[in-house]
């Protein structure tokens, strides 16, 4: 294992090319990176057989869909824990569709304790991740939704989770509508997603590609509301669990599936158990890393 700084004094495009020309000359065939100007500039040439991208941002899609093969990382786990065939060199956008966690990572998650939010224990509770593009991607549709909900059902409550950005756009939101503030909950970063998808009844998947999160909500036999009223990106079917029962296209239809969640546990339940037994094929381990680990 060996640590390198840049000098801090270099350009993007100069810290590009210092990047590009290592991972050429040591003939890496594997790069896991974390997002920005410079690391796009070195991997825009292909330089690099696999490449998975920590963290997805506007800069992704300055390169068009799908840059990188991995462009949505559930977990560090998902990554090291697989072996990953050689590719050819001259691959172009390739989507490697990442597999179910093993079920030690479900077992050994210890349920969060929503009591610390205040939320009384009848309640419905719903969350998400990735607050900004609930912000720049949904616009106003998932938070109005979710305002609309909890109006409706003031037993509902929704939580947000993942780092603080966009935090201030939450805020906002809550200073202009005062009567959601109790049941709207922000918890930051949970280690393990499934601590907190224990505690929730359905989940909000928003735009463009949370992905991810629905799969390991059906995992644990619960339902989404996946929101595909901006969805334009070519990869996001493959990213993610995709059931025409759960994506609306409109606010009319995000209010009327969220309130069938709320009021009907049977159908929730039974739902949930349809997705369970769908992500268990779909996403199962040995079929897609030892079989068939590329999508073309």
């Amino acid at each position: 294992e060996k640590i390198s700084f840049l000098s801090k004094n270099l350009s993007h495009k100069e810290r590009a090319q210092e990047v590009e020309s290592w991972l050429i000359s040591n003939e890496i065939d594997f790069v896991v990176a974390q997002i920005c100007p410079s690391t796009l500039y070195a991997l825009s040439s292909n330089c690099v057989p696999v490449v998975a991208n920590l963290s997805q941002d506007c800069y992704t899609f300055t390169l068009g869909p799908g840059f990188g093969d991995i462009s949505y990382l559930v977990t560090l786990d998902q990554i090291f824990k697989y072996k990953f065939e050689k590719t050819s060199p001259k691959h172009y956008s390739k989507i490697i569709m990442l597999p179910l966690h093993s079920n030690d990572q479900l077992n050994y998650a210890d349920k969060w304790d929503i009591s610390d939010l205040n939320i009384p224990k009848n309640s419905i509770v719903s969350g998400s991740s990735n607050m900004w593009k609930t912000f720049f991607g949904d616009g106003d549709i998932l938070l109005e939704g979710i305002g609309k909900l909890i109006r409706k059902y003031p037993f509902y409550h929704h939580i947000f989770i993942g780092t603080e950005r966009c935090l201030d756009n939450l805020e906002n939101f809550l200073i202009n509508n005062p009567d959601l503030r109790n049941n709207i909950h922000f918890v930051g970063p949970i280690k393990n997603i499934y601590r907190i998808l224990k505690c929730l009844d359905f989940w909000v998947n928003s735009f463009p590609t949370s992905g991810g999160t629905n799969i390991e909500m059906a995992k644990i036999g619960k339902p989404s509301i996946d929101i595909a009223i901006n969805r334009n990106l070519d990869l996001h079917p493959a990213e993610f669990l995709s059931s025409n029962e759960c994506t609306v296209i409109s606010l009319a239809e995000f209010i009327d599936l969220g309130s069938r969640f709320i009021e009907d546990k049977e159908y929730r339940d039974n739902l949930g158990q349809y997705l369970k037994a769908q992500v268990s094929r779909q996403f199962n381990k040995e079929r897609l890393v030892y079989n068939r680990i590329y999508k073309e």
